[in-house]
């Protein structure tokens, strides 16, 4: 399970690697934080809707990042991510 330091630390670094303009290296990281958060909301852990929020947060900002550098592919990834979250939090 991964933890919530883990998560907010790809998160972080997938923001810079975003604003940097590491379109790959961004699209590596969001597949880590997706398997992450699949994880997280798939598990009945206490805390765990403090971590999804927190990476929703996190997600916007890689998003806000890579939408500015017009890293399309990226920003697609962000917001299925955020879909995800989304449909996991209705469940």
């Amino acid at each position: 399970m991964p933890s919530l330091n883990t998560v907010i630390f790809l998160c972080e670094l997938g923001e810079l690697t975003a604003k940097q303009k590491f379109e790959k290296s961004t699209e590596e990281i969001l597949g880590f934080i997706r398997e992450m958060v699949e994880a997280i909301a798939k598990s009945k852990i206490k805390n765990s809707g403090i971590t999804i929020e927190l990476s929703i947060l996190s997600l916007k900002r890689i998003g806000i990042a890579a939408a500015e550098n017009k890293h399309k592919n990226v920003t697609k990834t962000v917001a299925e991510i955020l879909n995800d979250i989304l449909k996991f939090k209705k469940e």
